[in-house]
């Protein structure tokens, strides 16, 4: 098991598994693991011959309809997909020039973020699922960037650094190159998440760091 991402709703759970030299999705529906503890089959597993390598996140759209993967082994080998989650198809498919390491969508529904090696924030448009469409880069940090997510309100976008510095951006990032609101430090922490009621980003290293 290499990612995992829960639907909006935590009806579906994707899990990217090992199978031989690439990785596969499986969809698993949660309230059959819930009341069995257990699920016998997956409802849908997504596969591209096309697509070579391991998936390195995974994040569904506000409505649960597309999956977005991070998918790749080297620089010469990374990409991003969407894909249907009702029809397990491959919608598309578009090569990245460094290794994704992150990405979320936005509450607007047609927004997705994504991080990388390459120090930048590319933000795409998926208004068409079939069309994926780069926007435009966003010069974030001066070193690989590990980590990102999204309040739940997405008025704030939070990033990751390999050195150690966690930058905090205003919900500008919707229309355009977003606003610096914070930068906080922590050396150690390679993701995190944000609450939802309060303003604190919860760091892997088990710090609260308020903002």
């Amino acid at each position: 098991m290499e990612a995992t991402a829960f639907s909006p709703d935590a009806s579906i759970l994707a899990v990217s598994v090992i199978e031989g030299e690439r990785t596969v999705i499986e969809l698993w529906k949660t309230s059959s693991v819930k009341t069995t503890g257990e699920a016998e089959q997956p409802l849908t597993v997504l596969r591209a011959a096309n697509v070579p390598g391991h998936f390195l996140s995974l994040a569904f759209s506000t409505s649960g309809a597309i999956l977005a993967t991070a998918h790749g082994v080297t620089a010469n080998h990374s990409s991003i997909q969407l894909w249907g989650t009702k029809t397990g198809a491959l919608l598309a498919n578009v090569p990245h020039q460094y290794i994704v390491t992150r990405l979320a969508f936005l509450p607007d529904a047609k927004t997705l973020v994504t991080c990388s090696w390459g120090h930048n924030l590319d933000v795409w448009d998926v208004t068409a699922a079939a069309n994926l469409v780069h926007i435009g880069s966003i010069p974030a940090h001066g070193n690989e960037i590990w980590a990102l997510a999204i309040t739940p309100d997405g008025k704030t976008l939070a990033t990751g650094c390999k050195d150690g510095t966690i930058k905090l951006w205003s919900s500008e990032i919707f229309a355009g190159r977003p606003g610096l609101a914070n930068q906080l430090k922590d050396p150690s922490a390679r993701s995190f998440g944000l609450t939802e009621q309060e303003r604190v980003l919860v760091a892997s290293t088990g710090k609260f760091l308020s903002f």
